[in-house]
């Protein structure tokens, strides 16, 4: 039988502030599936996200940019098809 794994893919990370993020992966993982982590914190909670976009747009977005160029990549190396 094969096995299902599941790509998490984003930049919330796995702080204890994101509660809906956790539950579904442990309900993935209750009902059987493999989580693999191709995430890239940015921030650890929306304050802080906010936070950063009030800073400034142009460094949150270039911060962004290269997080989703690195989950990309850890996507395709850790995900094979």
């Amino acid at each position: 039988m094969r096995e299902h794994r599941i790509c998490i893919y984003g930049t919330a990370g796995s702080s204890p502030a994101y509660v809906r993020n956790r539950l579904v992966e442990r309900a993935l993982e209750a009902a059987g599936y493999r989580l693999v982590y191709c995430t890239v914190p940015l921030w650890t909670d929306t304050d802080e996200k906010l936070s950063a976009a009030r800073k400034g747009i142009t460094k949150t977005a270039v911060r962004f940019l290269l997080a989703h160029i690195r989950m990309a990549l850890r996507y395709l190396f850790l995900v094979p098809g």
